[in-house]
Protein backbone atom coordinates (compact mmCIF):
# COMPACT_ATOMS: atom_id res chain seq x y z
CA UNK A 1 0.00 0.00 0.00
CA UNK A 2 1.30 3.07 -1.01
CA UNK A 3 2.17 5.77 1.88
CA UNK A 4 -0.97 8.58 1.53
CA UNK A 5 -0.10 11.96 3.35
CA UNK A 6 -2.49 13.07 5.69
CA UNK A 7 -4.63 15.86 5.38
CA UNK A 8 -5.87 17.31 8.32
CA UNK A 9 -9.37 19.36 8.42
CA UNK A 10 -9.07 22.97 9.24
CA UNK A 11 -11.81 25.06 10.86
CA UNK A 12 -12.85 28.58 10.24
CA UNK A 13 -10.12 29.85 12.21
CA UNK A 14 -7.36 28.11 10.57
CA UNK A 15 -7.08 25.49 13.43
CA UNK A 16 -6.67 21.65 13.07
CA UNK A 17 -9.78 19.34 13.98
CA UNK A 18 -10.83 15.96 14.17
CA UNK A 19 -14.09 14.60 12.28
CA UNK A 20 -16.12 11.99 13.96
CA UNK A 21 -15.98 8.97 11.79
CA UNK A 22 -17.59 5.69 11.70
CA UNK A 23 -15.52 2.72 12.15
CA UNK A 24 -16.60 1.68 8.41
CA UNK A 25 -15.01 4.27 7.48
CA UNK A 26 -11.80 4.39 8.15
CA UNK A 27 -9.19 2.06 5.69
CA UNK A 28 -7.53 -0.49 7.03
CA UNK A 29 -9.91 -1.75 10.04
CA UNK A 30 -11.92 -4.37 9.90
CA UNK A 31 -15.22 -3.69 9.05
CA UNK A 32 -16.69 -5.59 12.81
CA UNK A 33 -14.19 -4.83 16.04
CA UNK A 34 -15.08 -8.70 17.21
CA UNK A 35 -13.09 -9.46 13.78
CA UNK A 36 -9.92 -8.85 15.39
CA UNK A 37 -8.19 -11.76 16.61
CA UNK A 38 -7.17 -10.16 20.84
CA UNK A 39 -5.35 -13.34 20.89
CA UNK A 40 -2.98 -13.18 18.27
CA UNK A 41 -2.50 -9.41 18.94
CA UNK A 42 -1.58 -10.72 22.65
CA UNK A 43 1.01 -13.06 21.12
CA UNK A 44 2.41 -10.09 19.08
CA UNK A 45 2.73 -8.40 21.92
CA UNK A 46 4.67 -10.96 24.27
CA UNK A 47 7.22 -11.56 21.24
CA UNK A 48 7.72 -7.96 21.70
CA UNK A 49 8.22 -7.83 25.20
CA UNK A 50 10.68 -10.87 24.86
CA UNK A 51 12.39 -8.76 22.18
CA UNK A 52 12.80 -5.71 24.63
CA UNK A 53 14.43 -7.79 27.17
CA UNK A 54 17.31 -8.87 24.84
CA UNK A 55 17.64 -5.48 23.99
CA UNK A 56 18.05 -4.17 27.78
CA UNK A 57 20.41 -6.98 28.30
CA UNK A 58 22.45 -5.99 25.80
CA UNK A 59 21.98 -2.15 26.67
CA UNK A 60 23.25 -3.46 30.26
CA UNK A 61 26.29 -5.44 28.44
CA UNK A 62 26.97 -1.96 26.64
CA UNK A 63 26.54 0.03 29.74
CA UNK A 64 29.31 -2.59 31.91
CA UNK A 65 31.90 -2.64 29.41
CA UNK A 66 31.89 1.40 28.88
CA UNK A 67 32.04 1.45 32.73
CA UNK A 68 35.02 -1.02 32.60
CA UNK A 69 37.13 0.78 30.21
CA UNK A 70 40.70 2.26 31.09
CA UNK A 71 40.46 5.97 31.49
CA UNK A 72 43.44 7.49 29.85
CA UNK A 73 45.39 10.97 29.78
CA UNK A 74 48.30 12.12 28.09
CA UNK A 75 49.54 15.52 28.30
CA UNK A 76 51.37 15.21 24.65
CA UNK A 77 55.04 15.89 24.04
CA UNK A 78 56.19 19.32 25.75
CA UNK A 79 59.62 20.74 25.62
CA UNK A 80 62.16 20.15 28.39
CA UNK A 81 63.73 23.00 29.79
CA UNK A 82 67.07 23.31 29.51
CA UNK A 83 69.73 24.13 32.93
CA UNK A 84 73.13 24.60 33.41
CA UNK A 85 74.33 24.95 29.81
CA UNK A 86 72.88 22.21 28.48
CA UNK A 87 71.10 22.48 24.74
CA UNK A 88 69.58 20.04 22.60
CA UNK A 89 72.12 18.08 20.58
CA UNK A 90 70.64 18.38 17.14
CA UNK A 91 67.06 20.21 15.77
CA UNK A 92 65.87 16.85 15.21
CA UNK A 93 66.79 15.61 19.19
CA UNK A 94 65.01 18.19 21.15
CA UNK A 95 64.07 17.10 24.80
CA UNK A 96 60.57 15.97 25.47
CA UNK A 97 58.47 14.82 28.33
CA UNK A 98 55.28 12.87 28.31
CA UNK A 99 52.75 12.16 30.88
CA UNK A 100 50.20 9.86 30.42
CA UNK A 101 47.85 7.38 33.04
CA UNK A 102 45.46 4.61 32.03
CA UNK A 103 43.89 3.91 35.18
CA UNK A 104 45.29 6.38 37.47
CA UNK A 105 49.02 5.00 36.93
CA UNK A 106 51.37 7.30 35.75
CA UNK A 107 54.09 7.20 32.98
CA UNK A 108 56.66 9.42 31.77
CA UNK A 109 57.89 9.23 28.83
CA UNK A 110 61.55 11.45 27.78
CA UNK A 111 63.27 11.66 24.54
CA UNK A 112 65.48 13.44 22.56
CA UNK A 113 69.63 14.90 23.43
CA UNK A 114 71.56 17.01 25.56
CA UNK A 115 74.53 18.40 25.11
CA UNK A 116 76.91 21.36 26.07
CA UNK A 117 78.02 19.95 29.38
CA UNK A 118 81.32 20.11 30.73
CA UNK A 119 80.93 17.63 33.91
CA UNK A 120 79.13 14.94 36.05
CA UNK A 121 76.75 15.59 38.71
CA UNK A 122 74.62 18.24 36.94
CA UNK A 123 71.22 19.01 36.47
CA UNK A 124 70.65 18.85 32.64
CA UNK A 125 66.83 19.98 32.01
CA UNK A 126 63.36 20.60 34.19
CA UNK A 127 59.99 18.92 32.69
CA UNK A 128 56.97 21.12 32.46
CA UNK A 129 55.47 22.11 36.01
CA UNK A 130 52.61 20.47 34.90
CA UNK A 131 53.42 17.01 35.15
CA UNK A 132 55.32 17.28 38.46
CA UNK A 133 52.48 16.51 40.75
CA UNK A 134 52.84 13.02 39.40
CA UNK A 135 56.71 12.19 40.92
CA UNK A 136 56.32 10.35 44.17
CA UNK A 137 60.16 9.28 44.55
CA UNK A 138 63.43 10.07 42.93
CA UNK A 139 64.08 7.48 40.07
CA UNK A 140 67.37 7.09 38.75
CA UNK A 141 68.09 4.77 34.90
CA UNK A 142 71.26 4.87 32.59
CA UNK A 143 71.02 5.66 29.41
CA UNK A 144 74.18 5.15 26.39
CA UNK A 145 76.05 8.25 25.84
CA UNK A 146 78.94 9.48 23.30
CA UNK A 147 81.39 6.38 22.35
CA UNK A 148 84.95 6.88 23.98
CA UNK A 149 87.99 5.25 23.47
CA UNK A 150 86.15 3.05 20.63
CA UNK A 151 84.10 2.15 24.01
CA UNK A 152 80.47 2.42 24.56
CA UNK A 153 79.78 4.87 27.43
CA UNK A 154 76.75 5.44 30.23
CA UNK A 155 75.26 7.60 32.25
CA UNK A 156 73.49 7.41 35.44
CA UNK A 157 70.62 10.13 35.24
CA UNK A 158 68.03 10.53 37.80
CA UNK A 159 64.63 12.29 38.07
CA UNK A 160 63.36 13.92 40.95
CA UNK A 161 60.28 15.08 42.52
CA UNK A 162 60.71 18.35 41.78
CA UNK A 163 60.79 17.52 37.57
CA UNK A 164 65.24 18.42 37.12
CA UNK A 165 66.70 15.63 35.23
CA UNK A 166 70.28 15.28 36.30
CA UNK A 167 73.08 13.24 35.35
CA UNK A 168 75.13 11.58 38.46
CA UNK A 169 77.84 9.53 36.88
CA UNK A 170 79.13 8.73 33.59
CA UNK A 171 81.32 5.85 32.76
CA UNK A 172 84.18 8.63 31.43
CA UNK A 173 85.92 10.86 33.47
CA UNK A 174 86.27 13.68 31.53
CA UNK A 175 83.31 15.30 29.75
CA UNK A 176 82.97 17.74 26.96
CA UNK A 177 80.03 19.94 25.61
CA UNK A 178 79.99 18.13 22.41
CA UNK A 179 79.08 14.79 23.38
CA UNK A 180 75.85 13.51 22.84
CA UNK A 181 73.68 12.48 25.82
CA UNK A 182 70.38 10.70 24.92
CA UNK A 183 67.51 10.20 27.13
CA UNK A 184 64.92 7.28 25.66
CA UNK A 185 63.16 6.13 28.60
CA UNK A 186 59.47 5.43 30.07
CA UNK A 187 59.38 5.66 33.36
CA UNK A 188 56.02 4.24 35.47
CA UNK A 189 55.84 6.60 38.50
Amino acid sequence: MANEPIIFMKDDNDVNFYPLVHIEGIQGWPDNLSDLDIDSLKEELSGVNSEMVGIQSQINTIQSAIANMPTVSDTGWQNITFLNNAIAYDTTSTPKARLFSVNGVYFLSLKGAFKGLTSNNVEIGRIPTSMTFAIKENKSFAQNMSVSNSLAQFTRMRLDTNGTIKIERATVDTITNTMWFPIDITIML
